[in-house]
């Protein structure tokens, strides 16, 4: 056997790996492209309104998809009533469960304080994708979605909450035609 055959097989196979990695990354980063693009919210389905039903006429919309088992979901409420209250005029959030109106209602510490749906189902959820709970959808006044993802942006709670201000800031700013509040 050649000598530099030995050399040159594992040299070959190298190459092959490392090209196999590339178109690998190269789709990975074409389908979290795509991915983001915005896209068309499905129409609002749930079963039943555990509060009343919203007016979200020409507001953002949250959807929180969550459940009263769920720690960090409990963990979002008292941000969620926050950014309900502080964006009061511009964000009406939803929380929506596929557990029953009864059992949302046993939800009391921390107490929601905005509106509260419930979806059996989970029609909703899964018309948007959703595989994970807390997640979190922000659709527009047009029913464009316009961020989704996980309601904890950032480990540090303060920093967490300088980042839905700033978000939410942004958001509003964009697509409800009003001019940027102030960020404190």
């Amino acid at each position: 056997m050649d000598p530099g055959t030995e050399v040159a097989r594992p040299r070959r196979r190298l190459w092959v790996v490392v090209i196999t990695l590339g178109a690998l990354a190269a789709v990975a980063v074409a389908w979290a492209v795509v991915s983001r693009q915005p896209r068309h919210a499905p129409p609002l389905v749930v079963e039943q309104w555990v509060s009343p039903r919203p007016d979200t006429t020409g507001k953002l919309v949250m959807l929180e998809f969550w459940a009263t088992w769920c720690e960090p979901c409990k963990a979002a409420i008292p941000e969620n009533n926050r950014l309900q209250e502080r964006f009061r005029d511009d964000l009406v959030i939803i929380a929506i469960s596929n557990e029953s109106a009864e059992q949302v209602r046993t939800q009391v510490d921390p107490a929601i304080h905005y509106a509260t749906a419930v979806d059996s189902e989970a029609r909703m959820g899964r018309a948007l994708g959703v595989e994970a709970i807390p997640a979190t959808f922000i659709i527009s006044p047009d029913g464009i979605i316009r961020w989704h993802g996980d309601p904890f942006l950032h480990h540090n709670h303060e920093r967490n909450r300088e980042l839905w201000d700033e978000l939410i800031t942004d958001l509003a700013a964009k697509y409800l035609d009003k001019p940027p509040r102030s960020r404190t």
